[in-house]
């Protein structure tokens, strides 16, 4: 019983440290930005949330910012595919750090286990 519960802290920990670590990686934002630089204001200043988040390594806040902008906008060819790709490259990213994280906490699980007194 006390492994199980040791077990389930150390995931626990480990998906809420991923979820506020974001990742690493800087993300290329030009294309996305050019993108939207002569775009309406309130395009463009929904499209700058966005980019914000990116920045910020809120991947996943940058996600829906940019669905709902692609969704709610009347937007350019151009501007439909720099959120397109955008999108893919931050679904890729979260799912990368989703794989990496659910790697640690298994094998943190598994040392914290080991670690355990034997009777």
């Amino acid at each position: 019983m006390k492994h199980t519960i040791i077990a389930v802290v150390v995931l626990v920990a480990a998906l809420f440290s991923m979820m506020g670590c974001g990742t690493k990686s800087k993300v290329d934002t030009g294309k996305l930005e050019s993108a939207f630089s002569s775009a309406e204001a309130s395009v463009k200043s929904e499209v700058e949330k966005a980019i914000q988040a990116i920045k910020a390594e809120d991947l996943a806040g940058a996600l829906t910012q940019l669905q709902k902008t692609y969704a709610r906008a009347k937007l350019t060819e151009e501007q439909k595919q720099a959120i397109k790709e955008m999108v893919e490259t931050l679904q890729k990213l979260i799912a990368e750090g989703a794989t990496k994280s659910v790697e640690k906490a298994a094998s943190e699980t598994t040392k914290a286990v080991k670690d355990l007194p034997k009777k």
